[in-house]
């Protein structure tokens, strides 16, 4: 993986905060989101980290279903974000505990029901590590990197969550939650 020494020792040092913490304002976070609707079904998005950054991105429909085709639809972030926050930990996890992965990728395939109170029915992760690391320890990884997942954790509240977890381009460890 690509990290600076720097950012190494930070992430070892939010990683060992959150194991160890009692401290309940720590452990309640936020997070917020400005949406401005701007034209058919595009919206524009920001969201405010400080007074001195915040970024802007634009959610939309194909012109198809009735939007400018100005960006990905709003269920492609919900998924895209739950799978960003999975992949965050797995790298987090793998610097706190110095497990040496050489290449992470993954993809999310998410089932949804278009029906009137449809919702997701289920998500399929295929996380893919390169690593010489022992298999058993990516697997431990793989598990605490969903236990560490906020998204993914309140995703497990709702839908079933199928993890296919490949070392070396071989499928490891497959599971299904809940």
């Amino acid at each position: 993986m690509k990290i600076t020494k720097e950012k190494i020792q930070l992430i070892k040092a939010v990683v060992t905060k959150r194991r160890k913490a009692n401290d309940e304002e720590f452990l309640k976070g936020l997070v917020r989101v400005d949406l401005t609707h701007e034209q058919d079904l595009r919206h524009r998005i920001k969201i405010p980290q400080s007074k001195a950054r915040e970024f802007v991105f634009y959610s939309d429909e194909p012109e198809e279903r009735g939007g400018t085709n100005a960006g990905p639809n709003p269920l492609s972030y919900f998924i895209a974000g739950a799978l960003s926050c999975l992949m965050n930990q797995y790298v987090r996890l793998a610097v706190a505990e110095a497990i040496t992965i050489d290449g992470l990728q993954a993809a999310a395939k998410a089932h949804f029901e278009r029906k009137i109170k449809g919702a997701f029915t289920r998500i399929i992760y295929n996380i893919r590590i390169e690593s010489s690391e022992d298999v058993t320890k990516v697997k431990a990884l793989a598990q605490k990197a969903e236990d560490y997942c906020y998204a993914h954790n309140t995703l497990l509240k709702a839908v079933e969550i199928r993890t296919n977890l490949y070392l070396n381009d071989q499928l490891v460890l497959t599971w299904k939650r809940p």
